[in-house]
C-alpha cells in the first residue's frame, strides 16, 4: 500500500487581516464534525500534563491504517500501514512518551508556526515598519521554528470530528514580537481512501508573516529499519511551489524577497 498524504501548506506568506475576523480569533473552534466517514474510528486518551494542562493523544483508524495526534503542539505521533507483504508499521519518527517531547524538543511531527524558516538577522520590515524578533537560531543570528517558544510548545484545543480531529491555537499580538493575534487551525482527517490530510488555516488582526508546516520526519521502511531503510527509499513530491534561499552568515535562510515562484 502507498502511503497517500495530503498536506496544505504555504511558503512564506503575508497574511493581512479579514474585514471580519469571525469566531475564530475569538479563541472558538468552528464546527468541523462533518459527516461520517465510512470505516473511520476516533478514541482518545490522557497522554499526560504540561504546565498543569492536560494533553490528549488521539487515534484515528480505518481498516487498512492509523494515525496518532495530540493535542501538544498538534503534534502527528505516528502513522502505521502495512507494507507490500501486508505488515503493519509505524513509519513515522517519534517519542514513546511526552515527557521526551517536551524535554528533548526535537520537534519530530510537530506543528511549526508562526514563522518556521529561519528570518535572517531576527528581523523583518512590514508596511513601512521594522520588527525585531526573539533570536533562536545558532549563535543567536536568526529566528526559527517561531522563536524561543514557537506554537510546537503550546498545549492547543482540541475538537474531535468523524473523520479526524481539529486543533485550534490562539497566538496573541505580540507573541515572540510578532505583529497581530493569529487564530491558527490544523485538521488531521482521514479518508475514506485511507489519505491522511492535514490542512492549515491562520486568521489573524494585523499584517503578519506566516509559514506554518509540520515536522515530519519519516522512514518509509519503518521508524526501526534505520539508515538502510531510508537509502532505500525513492520520494517524489507533488509541489506547485518552492522557497528560494541565500546564505547569510554561513547559514541557509530563504529569499524573502521572492517566494511563491512557479516550477
Amino acid at each position: 500500500m502507498w502511503l497517500h498524504a495530503v498536506i496544505f501548506v504555504s511558503v512564506l506568506n503575508v497574511v493581512k487581516p479579514l474585514d471580519c475576523c469571525g469566531p475564530a480569533l475569538k479563541g472558538t473552534v468552528p464546527d468541523a464534525t462533518g459527516p461520517a466517514t465510512p470505516g473511520v474510528q476516533v478514541s482518545s486518551e490522557r497522554f499526560g500534563n504540561v504546565s498543569g494542562q492536560t494533553v490528549f493523544r488521539y487515534t484515528i483508524k480505518n481498516k487498512d491504517m492509523s494515525f496518532q495526534v495530540m493535542n501538544y503542539g498538534a503534534y502527528l505521533t505516528s502513522i502505521t500501514v502495512p507494507d507490500k507483504q501486508g505488515r503493519s508499521k509505524d513509519v513515522l519518527l517519534g517519542h514513546d512518551t511526552l515527557k521526551e517531547y517536551v524535554d528533548k524538543k526535537r520537534r519530530f511531527g510537530a506543528i511549526i508556526g508562526r514563522v518556521a524558516n529561519r528570518i535572517a538577522n531576527s528581523s523583518f520590515t512590514l508596511d513601512g515598519q521594522v520588527y525585531k524578533l526573539n533570536p533562536s537560531g545558532s549563535r543567536s543570528h536568526y529566528t526559527i521554528k517561531g522563536g524561543i517558544k514557537g506554537w510546537d510548545q503550546a498545549v492547543w484545543k482540541a475538537s474531535t470530528r468523524a473523520d479526524g480531529v481539529t486543533f485550534s491555537l490562539l497566538s496573541p499580538d505580540g507573541d515572540e514580537h510578532f505583529p497581530g493575534a493569529v487564530q491558527a487551525q490544523v485538521t488531521y482527517r482521514l479518508t475514506e481512501d485511507s489519505s491522511l490530510q492535514v490542512a492549515m488555516r491562520a486568521e489573524t488582526t494585523k499584517a503578519t508573516p506566516i509559514n506554518v508546516f509540520s515536522h515530519w520526519y519519516m522512514n518509509l521502511a519503518g521508524h526501526d529499519a534505520g539508515a538502510e531503510g531510508v537509502y532505500a527509499t525513492r520520494l517524489k513530491l507533488n509541489a506547485d511551489l518552492y522557497q528560494p534561499l541565500d546564505i547569510y552568515d554561513n547559514h541557509v535562510v530563504p529569499r524573502t524577497t521572492s517566494a511563491h515562484l512557479v516550477f
